[in-house]
């Protein structure tokens, strides 16, 4: 008979012990479907980034939101010169404020080899920002990204290359007066400008 007790005894923990078991991994389940529902598939990217109803410009700064601006640059280049300019100013990249999104750096590059390929005499809508120029790849604002130092490098021996006519009529270049006052990277840029 205590035999049976202890067998009883047994199985009953037995069954404790797979029911705590069976509790807990559905208590895992549930947190790993709730993680998984928080996460952003490449084809939600791809559905998001051809939203006329975000607010681009703004969302050109966010440093967490590069892989969806490389989807947004993606569909904007799809678009015909036509359906570009119909989009309104605050459902476009902002080239001038993402030029300052330290995350951005591979997605800046592309643009200028972009920007290369439209060619010099490229109409490109103002920014809005008008004290910046155009809608593209800006120079002045670029010095404040600490992670552009390398773009930024080339652009000096580009625009050393220059004569002062040439020079003259760049759209957007580094801005030595007040361009480079928040970049620890100014010493460096100096350097390349003065010394080399």
């Amino acid at each position: 008979m205590s035999y049976l007790y202890m067998l009883l005894d047994i199985v009953s923990s037995l069954l404790i012990l797979v029911s705590f078991t069976f509790a807990v991994s559905v208590k895992d389940n549930k947190a790993n479907k709730k993680r998984e529902c928080e996460e952003i598939t490449e084809n939600e990217i791809i559905i998001l980034s051809k939203c006329n109803n975000i607010f681009w410009a703004n969302l050109s700064y966010n440093p967490h939101a590069v892989e969806l601006l490389k989807k947004r640059f993606e569909y904007e280049k799809s678009l015909s010169d036509v359906e570009y300019n119909r989009l309104p100013f605050c459902n476009k990249i902002d080239w001038v404020i993402i030029s300052m999104n330290e995350n951005a750096i591979e997605l800046i590059k592309e643009r200028i080899e972009y920007e290369k390929c439209l060619g010099y005499n490229y109409k490109f809508q103002d920014s809005i920002d008008s004290s910046y120029g155009e809608n593209r790849i800006n120079w002045t604002t670029m010095t404040s990204n600490k992670n552009a130092i390398e773009l930024l490098r080339d652009r000096v021996k580009y625009e050393k290359s220059l004569d002062i006519k040439e020079y003259n009529k760049l759209d957007s270049k580094i801005n030595w007066n007040t361009g480079l006052t928040s970049t620890k990277n100014a010493v460096i840029l100096l350097k390349d400008l003065l010394i080399d």
